[in-house]
């Protein structure tokens, strides 16, 4: 059994950058990543073996200091071989950070969207649909 798209899930804290000085704090990272991925999809579920569409949305409550795009690399990663079984199925990602005091242009705003919105802390959106044109 497939979960079904979109699947949607919020990561509590800052991401950490693949470039991190710390190898630890990376894997620590990662591992929090999939425990929450696990945690979100339904038991039993299959991962994905089709192409996807990701979206990460960062809400860090003060100044992200990383790179998003590296902070978006071990967070696909960590999603490999639960979410889908590699991270190659991605063929749209889109990658945001949204900082306190910016607007957020958003128009498609889910039930699991408007927690990170109104948090009081750091929190990653992820949403994952089926790739343009893969309409299976």
């Amino acid at each position: 059994m497939y979960p079904e798209l979109p699947f949607e899930s919020l990561i509590p804290g800052i991401p950490v950058s693949h470039q991190a000085k710390g190898r630890g704090s990376l894997q620590r990272w990662k591992a929090h990543v999939t425990t929450k991925m696990r945690e979100d999809l339904p038991e039993g579920n299959f991962a994905f073996e089709r192409p996807l569409a990701v979206r990460l949305y960062f809400f860090p409550q003060a100044r992200l200091e990383a790179d998003i795009d590296n902070c978006a690399k071990p967070i696909l990663d960590a999603m490999g071989g639960c979410v889908y079984l590699d991270d190659r199925q991605v063929e749209c990602l889109l990658v945001q950070k949204f900082e306190p005091g910016r607007p957020l242009p958003v128009d498609d705003v889910t039930g699991c969207l408007k927690t990170p919105m109104e948090a009081e802390e750091p929190v990653i959106y992820v949403r994952v649909d089926a790739a343009p044109g893969d309409e299976r």
